[in-house]
This record gives C-alpha cells, structure tokens and sequence, in this order.
C-alpha cells in the first residue's frame, strides 16, 4: 500500500481495481481494507500506512474506497480508531497505545471519521487505549468505552462494527474462552471476525444464544445488530460468480501494468575508460 500511495493516484486506483476485480472473479464481497492508520515513528503498521498525515490518508483511501465500491465490493476500514501508535504486533501481544483523547480525537479517528459516508464496515483495532478512558488492559474491540461511547455515540457513526480477527495473540493474553466473545458482543460489535474453526467457536455461539434468551437488553443489541447487517445486505447488488478465463488474463495483465508503473527501474550501470 505505501508503494501504491508513492506512485501516484492513477496507480493507486488501479491497484484497488485489481483487488476489487479479483475479490469479485472469486465470489467474495467484503474487503477487510484499506488500514487507515497513520504512518507514526516507529509504528508496527508503518509499512501497511498510506500516509502519516490524517487529511492524506483520507484522501488517498477515499479513492481506495470508491474503487472498491464500483465492484460492489463492501469495504471495512481499520483499525479504529488508529494503531499507529502501535510499537508490537497485535498478532502476538496486546499494545498499549498512549495517545491521549485530543489525539485519536484530532489525529487518529479522523480519516475513518471523514469516510464515514463511503464506510459501511469499520473495524476495530486490537489495542489498548488508556486515553478513552480504559485504564485496565483491554482490547478496543471489547471496550464498550471506544465502540458505543467514541465512535458510535461521540462520533456518530451509524454502520456496522467488526471485531479484528478474534484468535489474535492481543485477544488470545486477555483468555480465549467462549465468555470473551459474549463480551464482544456486548461492548458493540455486531460482527465477530475469527480465522480458525475451532469447537470454541460453537461453544461461544452456545453462550450469546443462552445470554439473549435470558436478558432483554442483550437481545435488543442482537436486534440493533440484525437491523444493521440486513440494511447492508439490502444494498448489495447480487452478481454470480464469474470467475473465467478471460476475467483471469485481465487481472492478470493490470497486475502485470501496475507492476510495471510501481517497481523501480533496474540499476543504470555506467562505464568509464582510462
């Protein structure tokens, strides 16, 4: 993605078509992207930013988006409400990120902020944010304090919220146990993203299915959510799978263009006679 961002709008918008046609050609309808995060000193996510400067990276992800869009492809920025500040991988750790509110307020949460229209999907970021008001460690993505309380209700934000992957190491230091995804669930996602099936997965539906049947407020968020997802759905265009082999050759040749226009010319190797 910087490498796109460094070369240019045009090849910027043609790498999103060539996602975007490829998620199409292989029945997919979501993309987990683009990370609007900002490119900070010494960032975990600095080689997947677009840029370091809030108003940049909206505008260059603006373009990502409505590429997308153009393939009805539902994108779903991350990872809210920024992991910038992030100096160890939430892939293995939970990173504590000490950016205070009138940061993330001014800095970090303005590009998704500004891409709220073109934004049916955010994510959330597996990080800790004592500056939102969570002084125990926990993950954003089951802190009700940074869905319900800054995005949706200070910020406004009216679509739909996914959890980063669940099996994470970030999730996985709190417990991986099947009450973790009930909390989830509660603290405002309406979403729950995992990468393994694993029987955990069953059991934690077990567990949200007996909590809604015993609590009204619980199954008022399991409606809100339901609301949400159908009114998504209810503006997708439906388009059968068509991966073939002359939608292959295509990609394949915008890829091989886009190659091209990004990669550095070879090493120029100069001579000199005595």
């Amino acid at each position: 993605m910087p490498e796109l961002a460094g070369a240019g709008m045009a090849q910027l918008r043609l790498g999103a078509r060539i996602i975007a046609a490829e998620l199409e050609a292989t029945g997919f309808n979501v993309n987990f992207g683009p990370v609007l995060d900002l490119r900070l000193p010494g960032s975990i996510v600095s080689e997947r930013c677009l840029a370091s400067t809030p108003g940049e990276v909206a505008r260059l992800a603006g373009a990502f988006l409505e590429e997308l869009s153009k393939k009805n492809i539902v994108p779903a920025p991350k990872h809210f409400p920024g992991l910038g500040g992030a100096t160890v991988d939430p892939h293995f750790t939970l990173p504590r990120i000490d950016r205070n509110k009138r940061q993330l307020l001014q800095e970090d949460s303005v590009p998704f902020v500004s891409l709220f229209p073109q934004a049916d999907m955010i994510m959330m970021s597996h990080a800790h944010y004592p500056g939102l008001g969570d002084e125990k460690p926990i993950p954003a993505s089951l802190s009700s304090r940074v869905i319900e309380g800054f995005l949706r209700k200070k910020l406004g934000y009216k679509g739909l919220v996914v959890t980063d992957d669940m099996t994470m190491g970030a999730v996985t230091t709190v417990g991986l146990i099947p009450d973790l995804f009930l909390r989830a669930f509660e603290a405002g996602n309406d979403l729950l993203l995992f990468s393994q099936t694993t029987p955990l997965l069953e059991q934690a539906f077990k567990t949200i299915l007996v909590a809604a049947r015993s609590s009204a407020t619980l199954r008022k968020r399991v409606d809100e959510s339901v609301e949400r997802i159908l009114a998504l759905k209810g503006r997708l265009e439906f388009r059968p799978l068509r991966y073939r082999t002359h939608l292959r050759a295509r990609i394949t040749r915008q890829i091989e263009k886009l190659r091209r226009t990004v990669e550095p010319a070879p090493a120029q190797v100069h001579s000199a006679q005595r």
